[in-house]
C-alpha cells in the first residue's frame, strides 16, 4: 500500500497494481501479470533547466510602467467656480485605491482636455491622494479637504 501526502488527519490510501523497474537511464514497468506498458518503456523525465542566474540583474523597465499599467500625476486646484473633481469611485480596500467608474464634468474632464498625454479614464486606479496611500477613507478626506490634489493614476 501508498499513504499520499495529506494535509489533515485523514490520509487516504491507494494499493498500488504495478511494480515499476528501474533500468539506469531508462524508465521501464511492467504490471503484476507481466504484460508492459506501450512496448515496453514509460516516457522519459526531461532533464531539469539549470537555477536562474541571479547574479544578473534584470532588465530596466519602462519608467512609470508598473504591474501593467502606466502611471502618472494629475494636479488638480479647486476653485469657486469648479469644486468638483468630476469622478465617480468604488474603494478598493487592499491594496487601497479608488476605482474610476464613472467621468463627470468638472476638475478631471479639464484635465484630460488640456493634457491628451495623460488622460483619466474609466477603470483607472487612484493610487494616492496628496501622499495619501495607506487607506481609502483617508484618500477621501484629503479630496474632500484640499483645494490642490496630487493624484497618482494607474492607467488601466
Amino acid at each position: 500500500m501508498l499513504c499520499c501526502c495529506s494535509t489533515n488527519d485523514q490520509a487516504e490510501v491507494v494499493e498500488v497494481d504495478r511494480v515499476v523497474k528501474q533500468v539506469p537511464g531508462l524508465a521501464t514497468g511492467t504490471f503484476p501479470d507481466g504484460s508492459s506498458p506501450q512496448g515496453g518503456q514509460l516516457p522519459q523525465l526531461k532533464e531539469r533547466p539549470p537555477p536562474l542566474d541571479t547574479s544578473v540583474p534584470a532588465p530596466p523597465r519602462e519608467q512609470g510602467i508598473v504591474d501593467g499599467g502606466r502611471q502618472f500625476y494629475v494636479k488638480l486646484e479647486k476653485t469657486p467656480d469648479n469644486l468638483r473633481i468630476g469622478l465617480d469611485t468604488v474603494a478598493r480596500r487592499q491594496p487601497p485605491a479608488l476605482k474610476i467608474k464613472r467621468l463627470k464634468d468638472g476638475l478631471v474632464s479639464s484635465w484630460n482636455a488640456a493634457n491628451p498625454d495623460k488622460i483619466v479614464k474609466i477603470e483607472d486606479l487612484i493610487l494616492e491622494v496628496n501622499g495619501e496611500c495607506s487607506d481609502v477613507e483617508k484618500m477621501y478626506d484629503a479630496i474632500a479637504k484640499n483645494s490642490t490634489l496630487d493624484l497618482l493614476i494607474r492607467s488601466s
